[in-house]
């Protein structure tokens, strides 16, 4: 996959620093995770245009609504204008837009027609095109470059798009909600925990060895799911199981690095429907993850409360936005009785079955048999 790579600031939102800076920020992130998830099978090539691109007019005339009032800049469309004379568009798959990270956030993704000398450009990705209300320090958009990305393969968005949907009431005192995301396109839940669980711990050295402790509000495992590689080919046949018996026991290997083995397991619930049974551990990007904190600290974060099995219903009806893809134990209001993954000896009921972690010695084995006629 080949991506041009445009930035571009705006009279009155300069970046004040080269693009080689921004570049850095998230092109080798986006890279990386966007190989090592597809297995070794996609080559991703970015060609970056350096320097800053100066819009004609003010970030605010490049301005659209999204949803619910949110306001966005789209700007592909003038990059591409103005960087036609002295770039060659020739043989890319999709032209990724860079706004300064210390001006704007987010991103967002167009399908569209925009004519260059070469030809139309069809798949356009924007970063960072959400306007903040202060500047800021650049900071890094790697995870958001590979999501928009995505969409460029041919993914859709995960989570809902109107999020009234996701509104939960507060908790009682003085346990949080605990947001869970999985993938790279946004499929989550949340659960209520108390801020003293050792699942969502987070830990760390401060000065003199001092050891410093916490809790995160937001558990983000971002291996790509497995029915996302299977959507862009990247799992071969033999690592699907497509179960059609009313009672089964598979074995799975973990998404993030299964060799030749089974990663997927789905049973058909209807036309459109499907049920998937996927195994989640603490490595590649389910690993707990490193950051730095304010005083200059290492804290080490969980992207997983617990490793075991995840699963998830699939609805090829519906599109990007729509709740393609649910959680089970999720009621479709993004709020579930408890982290999803299930450890061992853990069960969840789901449309007619029940799907059981029965062991994890020699392999995360898995029981799925139908409950109801």
């Amino acid at each position: 996959m080949r991506v041009a790579v445009l930035f571009i600031d705006f009279p009155d939102a300069q970046a004040g620093y080269r693009t080689q800076v921004e570049a850095a920020l998230g092109l080798p992130y986006a890279e990386a995770y966007l190989e090592a998830v597809s297995y070794g099978r996609l080559d991703v090539e970015f060609v970056p245009r350096h320097g800053w691109l100066r819009a004609e007019h003010g970030f605010a005339e490049y301005l659209e609504e999204v949803s619910l009032g949110e306001m966005r800049v789209f700007a592909s469309a003038e990059a591409i204008r103005l960087a036609d004379p002295s770039f060659d568009f020739t043989g890319f798959h999709t032209v990724m837009t860079v706004l300064p990270s210390s001006r704007f956030r987010a991103g967002d993704h167009t399908f569209g027609s925009t004519h260059t000398d070469e030809g139309e450009m069809r798949l356009m990705a924007g970063i960072n095109t959400v306007p903040l209300d202060e500047p800021r320090d650049p900071e890094p958009w790697g995870y958001i470059a590979a999501h928009e990305l995505g969409h460029s393969l041919g993914l859709s968005d995960h989570y809902p798009y109107d999020a009234a949907r996701f509104e939960r009431p507060d908790p009682p005192p003085p346990r949080i909600w605990v947001r869970s995301e999985f993938g790279l396109m946004g499929l989550h839940t949340a659960f209520v925990a108390h801020p003293e669980d050792r699942r969502i711990e987070i830990t760390g050295r401060g000065d003199f060895g001092r050891r410093l402790t916490g809790h995160t509000i937001q558990l983000k495992a971002t291996e790509m799911l497995a029915w996302s590689r299977w959507q862009l080919g990247w799992l071969d046949e033999s690592q699907v199981l497509c179960l059609t018996a009313d009672r089964s026991r598979v074995m799975l290997s973990p998404v993030a690095d299964p060799g030749d083995a089974a990663v997927m397991a789905v049973v058909p619930l209807s036309d459109t429907e499907v049920l998937v049974v996927e195994v989640r551990v603490k490595a590649g990007y389910d690993a707990e993850q490193g950051q730095r904190h304010t005083d200059g600290s290492l804290l080490t974060v969980p992207a997983l409360a617990v490793e075991g099995v995840l699963v998830y219903t699939v609805d090829a009806s519906l599109g990007s936005g729509q709740l393609p893809l649910v959680i089970a134990g999720d009621a479709g209001d993004g709020q579930a009785d408890d982290y999803p993954i299930l450890s061992r000896g853990d069960q969840v009921a789901v449309r007619g079955y029940t799907v059981t972690f029965v062991s994890d010695r020699g392999g995360y084995i898995v029981a799925i048999f139908k409950t109801t006629g």
